[in-house]
């Protein structure tokens, strides 16, 4: 399976490629900067910066049928890179979700599981960045806003104290399974506290990084095309959702990847692993099991089982049913 045919002259549809990839890290990097976070009331300016990156990716893709497979690997790898590089230059700018990882990793570093109170809890008053909670402002009638755009007004509890906070549902405990709060523990832990969104960014870049790479071994392995690889790469809704929002689902991406992988050579066992970790992430990666038990299922599925239930054991110990969020 192939894109297409290679050119007589691959310099043409080189440059034009790379010239097009180049574009969409400049207009991904002038999404991130200059237009702050999502504004509903003025939405027009992120939807056609949005529609924008979709129609140069689709050019891109086409200029890329038209590169021979070497150099077009080494560009889907270093546009992956580039659009990956462009999408943290700034905060989120969509989701308030990172926010929540950062917080819930924080408390576990803390000795605390996650699961035990909400955000707000007087019992964690002493945790809280500034950058996560920053201090409200008082209107002349009493009530109180926030000047971040991604902080809303909330309140302490029990003690009612009025707060800004930059998570949603701060009253509600976390949602998050158990590899997804191991994860989010093991990055606060190298960079504590402090850092703000960038390093779920980066950690988001490498994710996505190494399944583009796995995604070209895997395709040359099977004599597909590695351009293939690309539609991930250089995706916007990549850039935008796994490295600028740092949505957790690219950790379950990459594992059920993974599973796919190990699967598919006949590591079953293995590959149950990689899937009972991706399932313990956000539950959803569940959807891929079907596809991984075509031949001896059992291993498939009493790995994934087994992995699951020992990724809960830590918090099952320290909050009991309270894990269910």
């Amino acid at each position: 399976m192939t894109i297409a045919a290679t050119p007589r002259s691959p310099v043409v549809p080189t440059v034009v490629t790379s010239v097009i990839v180049a574009a969409m890290a400049g207009l991904t990097a002038y999404s991130v900067t200059a237009l702050g976070y999502f504004d509903r009331a003025h939405p027009t300016a992120l939807i056609i910066c949005t529609v924008g990156l979709w129609l140069l990716f689709t050019l891109a893709m086409l200029s890329l049928r038209r590169m021979p497979i070497r150099p077009a690997i080494a560009l889907v790898l270093i546009g992956s890179a580039l659009i990956g590089g462009a999408a943290l230059t700034g905060p989120p700018n969509t989701s308030t979700d990172s926010a929540r990882y950062a917080w819930d990793g924080i408390v576990q570093n803390a000795g605390i599981s996650p699961y035990r109170y909400v955000p707000v809890d007087d019992a964690l008053g002493t945790l809280r960045p500034d950058w996560l909670f920053p201090a409200p402002l008082e209107n002349a009638d009493g009530t109180h806003r926030c000047l971040d755009p991604r902080a809303d007004p909330t309140s302490s509890l029990p003690s009612g104290v009025p707060l800004c906070s930059a998570l949603n549902r701060p009253k509600v405990p976390t949602i998050y399974p158990a590899a997804a709060e191991i994860f989010f523990a093991g990055v606060r832990f190298i960079t504590g506290p402090a850092a703000e969104y960038w390093p779920l960014q980066l950690t988001g870049l490498v994710m996505s990084l190494a399944i583009t790479a796995m995604l070209i071994v895997a395709l040359r392995r099977r004599n597909l095309d590695p351009r293939l690889a690309a539609l991930w790469g250089w995706s916007p809704i990549v850039a935008t959702e796994a490295i600028t929002n740092s949505h957790i689902d690219i950790l379950g991406t990459l594992l059920v990847l993974v599973a796919t992988l190990l699967v598919s050579r006949g590591l079953r066992f293995r590959g149950g692993i990689a899937l009972g970790a991706a399932i313990a992430v956000k539950l959803i990666p569940v959807i891929a099991a079907p596809a991984l038990l075509r031949r001896q299922p059992a291993k498939v599925i009493a790995a994934s089982i087994v992995t699951f239930a020992l990724l809960y054991i830590p918090y099952l110990l320290t909050t009991g049913i309270a894990v269910l969020g």
